[in-house]
């Protein structure tokens, strides 16, 4: 495994797993259906925690 990928996998816990969950699966998004607030609070949220692990979007015009 990459040192880089090892790193990674060595920073996540229970904590940080509960805490996104439980933020994921909140009411605050109101279902995260597309195209809703909720789903744009949660593609936010998602890229925020991505880039915190430091990954560079790939994607379409520089997205995840």
């Amino acid at each position: 495994m990459p040192p880089a990928v090892r790193a990674a996998a060595d920073a996540i816990s229970a904590d940080t797993l509960m805490r996104d969950l439980e933020f994921l699966a909140s009411d605050a998004l109101a279902g995260r259906d597309t195209g809703s607030p909720g789903f744009d609070a949660a593609a936010r949220y998602i890229e925020q925690r991505l880039r915190a692990a430091g990954l560079a979007p790939a994607g379409d015009d520089g997205t995840f």
